[in-house]
């Protein structure tokens, strides 16, 4: 099952996205179908609530420690 979502995303992110989709012969949609699926843990409901309690500074700090930066170069 999918639904359909229109989001709006920066150039620069929708450049990178068409390049991977490019890179590996993909189309667009499917290459950030994906990266959104990936980027989103299946999270129990425990661990939802402790995000919930968690500052934007402190849910920052645990996403940047857990997803290293990847920069996909021409």
């Amino acid at each position: 099952m999918s639904t359909l979502v229109e989001i709006q995303l920066p150039d620069e992110a929708y450049h990178r996205a068409e390049r991977l989709a490019y890179l590996t012969k993909r189309n667009v949609a499917d290459v950030l179908a994906d990266t959104v699926a990936l980027s989103l843990p299946d999270l129990p409901g425990d661990q939802v609530n402790l995000i919930h309690q968690l500052t934007d500074v402190e849910l920052l700090a645990v996403v940047d420690s857990q997803m290293p930066f990847v920069r996909v170069t021409d």
